[in-house]
């Protein structure tokens, strides 16, 4: 399938529980959260304390969605689906039903159908799809904790499913970080175990802010847009590939 975005975020498709209701066991309920119309996410990587990746992306809405990505190491591990390479930028807008992506320099996008396209998510659906609809997991009030200077309770979820954690090296640790004002300011997912790098620990952290501001996302100008993929995409955002 043709590259749309750096792959290591394959391994976060792999590694998320999947938005589908299952059971889990919680020590303690659950704060419910603010729904969202519009958002920005920072996103970054890490394996054994070594950024791979940084992101950031503007939400102005579930299916507006422009994203750059640089990428900080020179890494291929293909069997796990990352292909990175030192100082790399990949760009893209998701408009609609259309994925548009370039790389670097690039004056054109491509253009590819998204598969799947569903107007009816929303944005709490795709980017907290694990915190709302947990899989198995052991789920554990850790208390307060610091986002940025701003204190939120810490939710933590120790998935209990074999299949998950196989994916994920090893165990698969969620951690969500909930303001009072019931607005998810950060979530992290914890991959400890063995990869094809090595063996440590994978951290892949989104951290949130100006929650349902005017924000706006356009689709490149017809003009600019010279490539037209065959065929539909799997590949949608950083974020929203932790829920597909």
């Amino acid at each position: 399938m043709k590259r749309l975005v750096p792959n290591l975020m394959f391994v976060c498709a792999l590694a998320l529980s999947l938005a589908v209701p299952g059971s889990a066991r919680a020590e303690t309920a659950l704060q419910a959260i603010q729904p969202l119309s519009s958002v920005q996410v920072n996103y970054i990587s890490n394996f054994n304390n070594q950024a791979g990746i940084v992101c950031q992306e503007t939400w102005a809405s579930a299916s507006r969605i422009h994203g750059t990505c640089r990428e900080l190491v020179t890494a291929s591990y293909p069997e796990i689906n990352i292909d990175l390479v030192t100082g790399r930028v990949s760009e893209y807008i998701i408009y609609d039903d259309t994925y548009y992506q370039r790389i670097d320099a690039a004056t054109t996008w491509s253009a590819t159908k998204l598969e799947g396209y569903d107007p009816s998510f929303t944005i709490n659906d795709l980017l907290y799809g694990s915190y709302l609809y947990p899989r198995n997991a052991v789920i554990t009030n850790l208390g307060e904790a610091q986002v940025g200077g701003t204190a939120a309770t810490q939710y933590q979820f120790w998935s209990t499913d074999s299949a998950l954690n196989e994916a994920s090296g090893g165990q698969n640790v969620y951690d969500v970080f909930v303001s009072a004002e019931g607005f998810v300011l950060k979530d992290q997912v914890s991959q400890r175990g063995s990869f094809p790098m090595g063996d440590g620990e994978l951290t892949l952290i989104w951290t949130y802010s100006n929650f349902n501001q005017p924000l706006m996302v356009y689709a490149p100008p017809p003009s600019s847009v010279t490539v037209q993929a065959l065929g539909k995409s799997r590949v949608t955002s950083l974020s929203v590939l932790r829920q597909r």
